[in-house]
């Protein structure tokens, strides 16, 4: 039970803090996706970390032994399938997992070189 309730409150503060124009998802199991609609990286990484804050901050009043690694892609072309599009994100997000909880990576797809 209280698995159920930590889905629904991580994904209600989600919800809570982003705009009318941008969806949540619940992957399945504790994943959850985000789409932010025509937002820069900057703005998605702002938004992010205010999320994240809160999100640590309700695990700690509920006393939940729950951490958060996050995984964020701003895709430039959507060229690729959205199976493939959530694997790119996916993995980055296990790449934050292995490498400490409670932070989040920023990628850009495809990588631009300079």
């Amino acid at each position: 039970m209280t698995g159920d309730l930590a889905l629904k409150e991580i994904a209600a503060t989600i919800k809570t803090h982003i705009r009318n124009v941008d969806t949540v998802a619940r992957l399945g199991g504790d994943e959850f996706a985000i789409i932010f609609l025509e937002t820069n990286t900057k703005e998605v990484k702002r938004s992010l970390e205010k999320i994240l804050d809160f999100l640590t901050g309700l695990t700690s009043k509920n006393k939940w032994d729950i951490t958060f690694s996050i995984g964020v892609v701003t895709f430039l072309e959507a060229r690729l399938s959205l199976e493939n599009l959530i694997d790119f994100t996916d993995k980055l997000m296990y790449a934050v997992e292995k490498n400490g909880k409670n932070a989040i990576a920023f990628k850009t797809w495809p990588v631009k070189h300079r």
